[in-house]
């Protein structure tokens, strides 16, 4: 990469504006929003890598100007070290680019630094070797810096002030093409920029003033422009619109402002156009939360929210959480920093606000202290020192450390938690299992591991119980990994520790937990009750307790979509639900993950983690308040079982109220509710009230995926038990007697499957439809507890199905429209055997499959890149066989079984549902599915393994394979060739059916710990009616 600074003397303002207009349609400046920064500061300085928390205006490292300016009336002051950054510039072509700025000093000397670095993947070390020092003179010069982009990643322009005393201003950024910075140009013909009321967060108490700052510059000349700014709620309903027409003056911004509503709860999103500008800030309404009563152990946390005091002050937030991390505290032998990142000075402050903290002790040794053996097995197995337990010499340091950590904070932590996540960060570290083969438990390296992470425990535990003999002791964490082994490597530390630990956090996250476009819905809340159960008999067997509550747990949303209502409802409705279930269920606390991170902190480089993003609020914020009032101050509560496709359960407060949530557990079912009107209030989840209808005795509502929060408070009565009552007795109007399931079986038809629950009676109606511009009428009879098979006509891929179903009886027409998702052709071929080249199979396009959005679980593992783990494969088929050809890369190639256990090495498994078929249950397959694995075997041969197959079908006898791996170009070729038959006597063209394919990958020889996927519905949970579509040509 060629980095180029120079500094150019400055030239006037007129002249500036002057070759600015002249060079607009001629080089585009490529940076977002106001590079100006005239009519808002935040797309200069709310990039990933500015190192303040965006959106808390007491910790900003810079102020925003008019003392100094290069052009315009504004610029960015900065008068301490700190780092700033544009937003990441995203679909730049491969080439050289130019970032640059005008910048001086003033008062005394500044040395200040100017560089770019990838939004994704740039540690540390990468952001310095990236960046250029510059020091800077008293008088305006133009700096820059000369990048290579490789058309592949986005990328975050950086600057910022390494040392000095003086205070820096910059100016007039500007990202261009080519190796040398061009006149600066705005970015679009008018710059807009919006601006809020400084409150922490941008989060507002009911009723409480909010006038919105607009702000707009014409850059090209002074005629009047139109601003449009609408206001949508979280539903994503415009509540509001504005059309503004603003004029102006030579070279100045025309500014106006606008009241916004603060008279309901919930999250609000603005967004404002001019011309080719437009702008977007969020704010969210709550109401003031309520002290926590005497006696009552505070509930609802949120990860980092720390960092936002005030904010999660007026939200609810109870709990805080504060990392003890030897290996910064202690960067040199027997040198404490407390302060070094870590901010622990804050500790008494937040206690003192009301906060609950918990303290979280990682255990990694000080960079002095790791062995040559631990610093050789990082590098050989590419894992970071963080997974590496301190050893046996260090366990008096270990002791010494936290002996001086409780010297200063004793007091201040109501928890404390040894150990975060060891079962993934310990027990599934490479260099662990390879050391020792033979104390494999599950899927991890216990043995010594554990020995060795038990007596750490044992040590910190040790001495805080000197101090404070009494408080909640929490260790291990166990993720999300050792859930699904039922905790066995959890068991494995427990039952070595001499220590009391009288509680139990776990990082128990639904499984899936990514919200976007085309990704399966994500998991329910109900997942925390099995995880509960199980991680509570192991702490009985060996604590004699059963106190569990939720260390981190959250659902995250991808990137590019973070900012739209409709995936932004259901991340707040998950966070609500699952908040108020654990309560229900008996959870000590909830810590959901996260409050605040960079945005490019993104799980598998695609999801944000958290609920501010760029300093706004998610919807989730909002949701957050009103759970926090449901939750906190409970003394009782009850999960009601009313349906399996529904929660529902109330809870008693301190203060004699009570108050219910009710919600479906099913996107699809939203039924109507009807409950006696005792003396009820209902509110949404953002805790507004709803206007129900009501005949005077009952109340009726739609239920939907959103909890309905349902209160009684009447002093003279027992409101619990009214509530209680009022609940088992409603009643649930059904829009459709049956659930309706929709399968493609060919080219033209497709198949609804409708199940019949009644035990007393049969239904029976019509499918209405347009056929050929003519309306058909299908009927059927659907026998009680029975399911019926409707012939419908088929779609093409992506198209719609309008369909309408009709029942007899007292029910109304109900739309059901069936959205055909994507059908992957299968080309027809000539019939060839099996080969070593594959050469045949290079006919026909392959489906890739190499990012981290494909791997699961996505914690821990020692997947990096497409060169670790990647997968090319290809479909052919000849009317009498189906070819499937997977050419995987992969690095490290381990698979030490044979057999039916051949799945738990390096291998490839497929699922096919040849009938499409499936409707339930989940986790489980149909009688007509296969599951297959093919793999190099432990004796190096290629082996077939059939998992799950139709009885009296022998699909292994039928089915020619191959296996083969060259080491050479890390690749493992996996071929197999099925006779259609076998599959199923109607397989042939035309005919639709599921198939799907995983990769294992076991970096270790001691069994594989993630693998890739092409679809959900095989690991990690089956289900067929998840597998993508293909149909043969």
């Amino acid at each position: 990469m060629n980095k180029f600074i120079i500094g150019i003397g400055r030239i006037s303002c007129f002249l500036l504006l002057l070759l600015a207009r002249q060079a607009f349609a001629a080089s585009h400046n490529l940076l977002r929003g106001d590079a100006d920064v005239e009519t808002e500061y935040r797309s200069m300085t709310y990039g990933t890598w500015s190192s303040f928390t965006l959106g808390n205006y007491d910790r900003m490292n810079f102020a925003w100007s008019s003392e100094q300016t290069f052009s315009g009336k504004r610029s960015l002051a900065m008068s301490k070290n700190g780092e700033l950054s544009a937003l990441e510039i995203n679909d730049l072509a491969p080439g050289e680019y130019t970032f640059s700025f005008w910048a001086k000093c003033a008062d005394a000397p500044v040395q200040a630094f100017i560089g770019a670095t990838q939004f994704l993947r740039s540690t540390w070390t990468t952001r310095l070797n990236n960046r250029k020092m510059i020091a800077l003179s008293k008088e305006w010069k133009q700096y820059y810096y000369t990048f290579t982009a490789d058309g592949t990643h986005a990328y975050v322009p950086t600057y910022g002030i390494y040392s000095g005393e003086g205070t820096a201003y910059f100016d007039a950024f500007q990202l261009n093409a080519g190796n040398q910075p061009l006149p600066y140009t705005p970015t679009a013909e008018c710059s807009l920029g919006l601006e809020l009321p400084q409150r922490q967060g941008s989060v507002f108490l009911l009723d409480e003033p909010i006038r919105l700052q607009v702000r707009v510059l014409n850059n090209l000349d002074s005629k009047p422009k139109s601003v449009l700014i609408e206001v949508q709620d979280y539903t994503g309903t415009t509540i509001k619109t504005i059309n503004q027409e603003v004029t102006f003056q030579e070279s100045e911004s025309s500014h106006f402002t606008l009241d916004l509503p603060s008279d309901r709860r919930g999250w609000f999103g603005i967004t404002a156009h001019c011309a080719d500008s437009s702008d977007f800030l969020s704010y969210v309404v709550v109401k003031e939360a309520e002290p926590l009563a005497k006696d009552s152990m505070p509930y609802a946390g949120l990860c980092s929210a720390q960092y936002f005091p005030e904010a999660a002050k007026r939200i609810g937030v109870r709990w805080l959480e504060q990392a003890v991390l030897w290996h910064y505290a202690e960067s040199s032998p027997g040198k404490y920093d407390f302060n070094y990142l870590l901010n622990y000075d804050e500790a008494k402050a937040l206690r003192d606000q009301g906060f609950a903290l918990k303290a979280y002790f990682a255990l990694q040794v000080p960079a002095f202290l790791q062995s040559a053996e631990e610093k050789k097995a990082m590098q050989d197995f590419n894992i970071a020192a963080s997974r590496f337990l301190p050893e046996e010499q260090h366990d008096q340091k270990w002791r010494t450390f936290v002996r001086e950590f409780l010297q200063r904070y004793q007091n201040d932590f109501d928890i404390f938690e040894i150990g975060g996540e060891l079962d993934a960060a310990n027990g599934l570290n490479n260099f662990y299992k390879n050391k020792y083969p033979n104390d494999i438990v599950a899927n991890f390296a216990a043995g010594p591991v554990a020995e060795r992470a038990a007596r750490l425990i044992d040590i910190a535990a040790e001495e805080v119980r000197k101090v404070r003999p009494d408080v909640l002791i929490a260790a291990v964490r166990p993720s999300d990994v050792d859930s699904r082994y039922n905790y066995a490597f959890t068991e494995e530390i427990l039952k070595r520790c001499q220590q009391k630990i009288n509680i139990m956090g776990v990082d128990c996250y639904p499984q899936p937990r990514w919200i976007g476009p085309k990704l399966p819905s994500v998991g329910l809340e109900t997942q925390l009750k099995k995880n509960e159960d199980n991680i509570a008999a192991v702490t009985r067997r060996h604590t004699g307790h059963d106190n569990i509550f939720v260390s981190e747990y959250g659902y995250f949303i991808e990137y590019r979509f973070i900012n739209d209502p409709q995936y932004q409802i259901i991340q707040a409705n998950r966070l609500a639900r699952s908040l108020v279930y654990g309560k229900a269920i008996g959870l000590q606390s909830f810590f959901y993950f996260y409050a605040y991170s960079p945005a490019n902190s993104l799980e598998a480089q695609r999801f944000s983690m958290s609920i501010w993003v760029l300093g706004n609020p998610l919807s989730s914020v909002a949701a957050f308040s009103a759970a926090g009032e449901v939750v906190e101050n409970v003394r009782e509560s009850e999960v009601i079982p009313i349906s399996a496709k529904m929660n529902c359960m109330v809870f008693r407060h301190a203060d004699q109220n009570a108050v219910a949530a009710i919600w479906s557990l099913d996107s699809e079912y939203k039924p109507f509710i009807r409950l006696a009107n005792d003396q009820l209030q209902a509110c949404d989840m953002m805790g507004n009230p709803l206007p129900l209808p009501n005949d005077g005795e009952n109340l009726r509502f739609q239920l939907g995926e959103e909890p309905i929060y349902i209160w009684r408070k009447n002093n003279a009565d027992d409101n619990y038990a009214a509530l209680q009552k009022t609940l088992r007795e409603l009643f649930i109007e059904e829009d459709i007697p049956v659930s309706i399931f929709f399968r493609p079986a060919s080219a033209t038809r497709l198949k609804a499957y409708l199940q019949n629950p009644s035990t007393s009676r049969d239904h029976s109606g019509y499918f209405s439809c347009i056929i050929d511009g003519q309306e058909k009428q299908i009927r059927f009879i659907i026998p009680k507890q029975e399911t019926a098979i409707v012939d419908l006509p088929m779609v093409k891929s992506g198209q719609t199905l309008p369909l309408t179903v009709c029942f007899d009886g007292d029910y109304k027409p109900f739309r059901c429209d069936y959205q055909c998702p994507e059908i992957i052709t299968i080309p027809e071929t000539q019939p060839f055997p099996l080969t070593e080249s594959m050469h045949e199979f290079e006919q026909a396009k392959p489906l890739v499959v190499q990012t981290r959005d494909h791997i699961m679980p996505v914690d821990h593992t020692t997947w990096n890149d497409a060169d670790d783990l990647s997968m090319k494969l290809f479909w052919l088929h000849d009317n009498n066989f189906l070819y499937f050809c997977a050419k995987v890369t992969d690095d490290v190639h381990y698979n030490q079984y044979a057999g039916k256990n051949i799945w738990k090495g390096d291998c490839l498994q497929i699922g096919i549902c040849p009938k499409t078929n499936f409707i339930g249950p989940v986790n489980s397959v149909g009688p007509d599915d296969f599951i297959l694995s093919l793999a190099l075997n432990k004796d190096n041969q290629g082996e077939l393994v059939v998992h799950d197959q139709p009885e009296n079908c022998n699909l292994a006898a039928q089915t020619e394979f191959l296996v083969q791996r060259n080491e050479n170009t890390k690749e493992t070729l996996y071929q197999i060739k099925i006779p259609l038959k076998a599959l199923s006597p109607s397989l042939q063209t035309d005919r639709i059916f599921g198939f799907t394919a995983i990769v294992m990958e076991d970096d270790s020889g001691a069994g594989a710990d993630h693998w890739m996927f092409l679809s959900p519905g095989l690991a990690g949970g089956r289900n067929p009616a998840l597998f993508p579509l293909f149909i043969l040509e």
